[in-house]
């Protein structure tokens, strides 16, 4: 295990079975193709792939459900060695005293710069996906239906850029004023019955014995969900309130350290565990709400 580069013996597997799930995923869209394609040949109409008869496009789905079978199979091998691999937390925290904290800081500044800069594309999607819709309407083929995936995606992705940008811009600010703090902290599946499945729970535990909880924020793609295997992991925690972010080690797939956009949901101090009315949120100072 190498302490320089902050990845151990489970990061590696555990950065090769999402890339054999990706490639798993990928191989299904030929598969789709496919049968796509075999029920339009099924309804005596021309080919739609370039491919000509039944066999051309069983070929197609055979090989990509081999593809997929076998991604799928290296991806549970991965998980296996992953779990029997040792402890990185050496290395997790090796490369968290390798981070600039004021580097970081700059960097969630571009995070919301990049949304901002996707934003333009959207309108762009969405007005596609509405000009499919009015050309492609009237035709008897129902070519214009097309146009709903572009025009609801364009929509979507919007409103999920400008509302991204604004909530990084907030973040940086919030970490601005408030600096880093180190923290350990233990990703936990949280549910509220079979209806109602909430975000993870992140338990951050600080130095002065404050512990907290805090949850993924809206509109925000990014997930601490992988960290669920690595109780204890010592984190650095910027901001407050809903503006708070908890930047791991390393990413999901890349070793550069993972900024995760979260919000307090219980705060509470193990100082003041017999006086509740005294408890108060150790990131902005205001009275916690407990169970």
């Amino acid at each position: 295990m190498s302490l320089g580069t902050g990845e151990g013996p489970a990061e590696k597997h555990l950065r090769r079975r999402l890339g054999y799930r990706v490639t798993a995923v990928v191989s299904l869209i030929p598969v789709g193709g496919g049968v796509i394609g075999l029920a339009v040949q099924a309804f005596e109409k021309d080919p739609i792939w370039g491919f000509e008869g039944f066999f051309d496009e069983f070929a197609l789905i055979c090989v990509g459900l081999l593809v997929a079978l076998f991604a799928r199979h290296r991806a549970r091998v991965h998980a296996g060695l992953a779990e029997a691999a040792p402890d990185d937390r050496r290395a997790d925290d090796a490369a968290l005293v390798a981070i600039d904290p004021e580097r970081e800081t700059a960097k969630l500044r571009l995070l919301g710069l990049r949304s901002a800069w996707i934003a333009p594309i959207w309108p762009a999607v969405f007005a596609a996906g509405v000009l499919l819709l009015v050309l492609g309407g009237s035709g008897e083929d129902g070519f214009g239906k097309l146009g709903v995936l572009p025009t609801a995606f364009g929509l979507v992705g919007s409103v999920g850029s400008l509302m991204s940008a604004a909530g990084w811009r907030a973040r940086h600010r919030s970490v601005q004023a408030t600096g880093w703090r180190p923290a350990r902290a233990t990703v936990r599946p949280d549910y509220e019955g079979l209806g109602n499945r909430l975000p993870p729970a992140t338990y951050l535990t600080f130095d002065d014995g404050t512990e907290t909880v805090v949850r993924s924020v809206g509109w925000s793609i990014r997930s601490c969900r992988r960290f669920r295997k690595n109780p204890g992991l010592r984190v650095w925690i910027g901001g407050e309130g809903a503006n708070m972010v908890v930047l791991f080690p390393r990413g999901r797939v890349s070793r550069r350290p993972y900024a995760f956009p979260a919000r307090p949901e219980l705060v509470r101090s193990l100082s003041t565990q017999g006086c509740p009315e005294a408890r108060r949120d150790s990131l902005s100072g205001k009275p916690a709400l407990l169970d």
